[in-house]
C-alpha cells in the first residue's frame, strides 16, 4: 500500500501529463462534476496494486483522455449497484474518448 504523503490532492483535473508512475486517483464518493462536491476528492500518487481503473465517467467531466483510478476496496453503494452491463458501457464510453484524444493528438502532430 501507499503512505499518505504520497498523496497530492488536486484542485482541478491535470492539464500536463503526470510524472512517470503517478495516476489519478478519486476516493468512494460517487463523481461529481466538481471536487469537493459532496466530498467528492481526488489527487495523484504513485500507482499501486491498491489501484484499479476506473470506469466511472467522472460525471462527464472530460478527463482529455487520462485514465483515472480508483482504491479497489473503496466502491461507493452506487457503483456497487450498477449492473455489469453499466459499467461495460461506461468503459467503452472511456476507451472511445480515450481513442478520440488519440486521433487528436496524433492530427496536431501532423
Amino acid at each position: 500500500m501507499t503512505k499518505v504523503e504520497d498523496k497530492k490532492y488536486v484542485r482541478g483535473i491535470p492539464r500536463k501529463p503526470l510524472p512517470k508512475n503517478r495516476v489519478l486517483v478519486h476516493n468512494h464518493v460517487l463523481p461529481a462534476k466538481s471536487l469537493n462536491d459532496r466530498g467528492f476528492r481526488a489527487w495523484t500518487e504513485t500507482l499501486h496494486d491498491g489501484l484499479e481503473v476506473c470506469p466511472c465517467d467522472w460525471a462527464g467531466v472530460d478527463l482529455g483522455g487520462l485514465i483515472h483510478y480508483r482504491v479497489k476496496a473503496a466502491y461507493s453503494p452506487a457503483i456497487r449497484r450498477m449492473s455489469a452491463a453499466t459499467l461495460a458501457k461506461l468503459q467503452q464510453k472511456q476507451r472511445e474518448k480515450l481513442a478520440k484524444a488519440d486521433a487528436q493528438r496524433m492530427e496536431d502532430l501532423i
